[in-house]
């Protein structure tokens, strides 16, 4: 049984680039992203670390309504298969 370990960078500069908005939010929530950004990864984790969302973006501004989630703290992680873009927390009222 083995295990393959890979280790993904955070970019600083993409972090700055990238927003997740409005936090705290209802049941909307926009992220952008750097420019030319062609395809990444949205997931959000409940409070237990368990897996909520995910959700695949295509352009660099996106519209997501996680209606299905009740209130709560929630941790995102915005990534492509090459680097983190922004990790963070969002409340949802």
């Amino acid at each position: 049984n083995q295990h393959v370990w890979v280790k993904i960078n955070d970019s600083p500069a993409f972090a700055n680039q990238t927003k997740v908005y409005p936090n705290p939010g209802t049941d909307r929530i926009m992220v952008q992203l750097p420019e030319n950004t062609q395809e990444a990864w949205i997931e959000l984790l409940d409070g237990t670390g368990q897996r909520v969302v995910l959700e695949r973006v295509y352009s660099n501004l996106c519209l997501f309504t996680p209606t299905h989630l009740p209130s709560g703290i929630y941790f995102y992680r915005i990534y492509n298969r090459d680097q983190v873009f922004k990790k963070g927390k969002w409340v949802k009222k």
